[in-house]
């Protein structure tokens, strides 16, 4: 859970997808390839959505911005999320599945790596299973001596 946890937590809280997303689908390098800090140039604005002051009921007018994805109220599907919303989403969501994955394949690599238990533990405890085959074969061979003796060792032949 804990790690499901912090891959929602970087996915949600940190800027690093949307600048990702921006940059590679958005920004003016998009479709170019590569990224460079002139690949973040209009970001910020990109980023931030319109609102306007005058919908709180007072006489202001002009707009505020505030970070999300939606379009401004000149637009006919005014407020609603953008087409760069889902991206965004998607990537993180993506990111999520990717980090979860990678850190539970980090942590079975590692757990591979370590043995559960010291080698000389091992050695052991091989040694003593070794120890208790030989004297069960000697106690059955010491069984199977006293019972020839104990029969006078007469053996029957079948015709």
């Amino acid at each position: 859970m804990a790690v499901i946890t912090n891959a929602f937590v970087i996915a949600i809280t940190s800027d690093y997808i949307p600048r990702f997303v921006y940059t590679y689908k958005y920004g003016p390098c998009a479709n170019q390839g590569y990224s460079d800090d002139k690949c973040l140039t209009g970001y910020v604005s990109e980023s931030l959505a319109y609102f306007n002051k005058s919908e709180f009921g007072t006489h202001d007018t002009g707009y505020c911005r505030y970070r999300d994805y939606r379009a401004p109220p000149w637009d006919p599907n005014r407020y609603e999320v953008t087409l760069q919303f889902w991206h965004v989403l998607a990537a993180r969501l993506a990111f999520i599945i990717v980090f979860e994955h990678f850190v539970f394949g980090f942590k079975a690599f590692i757990a591979y790596l370590i043995p559960d238990m010291p080698k000389d533990l091992c050695d052991r405890m091989r040694r003593e299973k070794y120890l208790v085959q030989e004297m069960m074969y000697e106690a059955e061979l010491e069984h199977l001596q006293k019972e020839r003796k104990r029969s006078g060792s007469r053996y029957h032949e079948w015709p």
